[in-house]
């Protein structure tokens, strides 16, 4: 983690396992944030106090717990989140415009303010901790594991840092899931350029991957920088080099969702290239990756291309730029479709090495733009029906 960066998380008794449950990112002397929330109108309690800071670009900390969504409980679960908000600004010496909450886990329970309250004493009782194993720890939900990442370049001279956390692997098709990513950046930066920075990078990472295609309702994606290094922003090649630096550790953690996502067992990596624009790429890349025949397709090892492509035709959008006589699709490095007519390829060893590889590669030629975008997914197995018929 960032120097100067505190964070922590304990087991306050919302999980019933007795695991962490409850932490914090603590970061004194920020000078802006930029907060990305889910998409879905049915927005949890402490979704919507965030929501009501985060235009301001101040926070310098956020709060959180796992284990219960705080969704659907009502004008206590309100409440609870609010005192949630003034627990941790209480704790911290910060103002409520600094401070951010967060919730995730089962919807329609109530949350236990007794738990929080009790929590919250042992876990800033040392505010200025740096124990980011036990803070991601205290983030999971479905999570088989913890997911992180640190990334750097030099820029104006200078070793410019974003790192950060992230959960998720079930209730994910975030477009800001449930989903967690908490980053901290190290440069000197006004709140609206971070805010557009990093509402480009969640553009392009986080609400490009799909595990289930279920928006949840407590996405949260929040960054949160220090004044340490100088960029000169009207420098294209430093501003570029920052975004690029945003970027892959926003498409680090999100890989690392999908990877973990419930009962997987294959990451598809869709590309569409020469689009027309940006949205109707987008739009394509969800449908491949949201097919229950492509993803059940993928999870077998079948390289049934006819289902790729039957997905793409039914994308927003695709009549514009799908068509049969034009496009070309790859599965694996292995052109199996162009210009109208199926390829002749060797079936028996494309399928061997799908069923052997954790990683599928599908790319889709429209032949009709210049615009290239990128998507990650998951197979569609039997676990997962099994684990989300149990998680109740």
């Amino acid at each position: 983690m960032i120097d100067g960066v505190y964070l922590d998380g304990i087991a306050s008794g919302i999980k019933l396992s007795g695991k962490r449950d409850l932490g914090y990112i603590f970061v004194p002397d920020a000078c802006a944030s930029a907060c990305v929330v889910t998409q879905n109108v049915c927005r949890a309690a402490p979704v919507l106090i965030t929501e009501q800071y985060r235009h301001l670009g101040k926070f310098k900390a956020i709060f959180f717990n796992s284990g219960n969504a705080n969704m659907l409980t009502g004008s206590a679960g309100f409440k609870t989140a609010e005192q949630m908000q003034h627990i941790a600004a209480d704790s911290l010496g910060l103002t409520l415009e600094e401070v951010a909450i967060a919730s995730t886990g089962k919807i329609s329970e109530p949350l236990s303010l007794d738990k929080i309250q009790a929590g919250s004493v042992r876990l800033f009782q040392s505010p200025h901790a740096q124990d980011s194993d036990a803070c991601m720890a205290a983030m999971l939900t479905t999570d088989l594991v913890t997911k992180s990442t640190h990334q750097t370049a030099i820029i104006n001279g200078q070793t410019v840092e974003v790192a950060g956390m992230a959960k998720g692997s079930g209730m994910i098709e975030p477009n800001m899931a449930t989903m967690f990513a908490f980053l901290v950046t190290n440069v000197a930066i006004e709140s609206e350029l971070l805010q557009a920075i990093f509402s480009r990078a969640v553009a392009d990472t986080f609400n490009m991957i799909s595990v289930d295609s279920d928006t949840s309702t407590n996405d949260t994606a929040l960054i949160i920088s220090r004044p340490v290094c100088t960029i000169d922003w009207a420098d294209p090649i430093q501003s570029d080099l920052y975004y690029k630096l945003v970027y892959q550790a926003c498409r680090d953690l999100a890989i690392q969702i999908v990877r973990d996502g419930e009962g997987m067992t294959k990451l598809m990596h869709v590309t569409v290239r020469q689009a027309p624009d940006v949205t109707v790429a987008q739009h394509i890349v969800k449908a491949i990756i949201n097919s229950p025949l492509v993803k059940t397709a993928v999870h077998g090892g079948d390289p049934n291309w006819g289902r790729i492509i039957a997905a793409a035709g039914k994308a927003p959008g695709a009549s514009a730029c799908v068509n049969v006589e034009r496009i070309a699709l790859s599965i694996a490095g292995t052109c199996v479709f162009q210009a109208g007519e199926p390829v002749a390829f060797d079936t028996p060893t494309l399928r061997q090495h799908l069923q052997a590889s954790d990683t599928v590669a599908i790319e889709l030629m429209l032949g009709c733009g210049s615009v290239v975008v990128e998507g990650w997914g998951t197979d569609l197995s039997k676990t997962y029906i099994d684990i989300n018929v149990a998680y109740t």
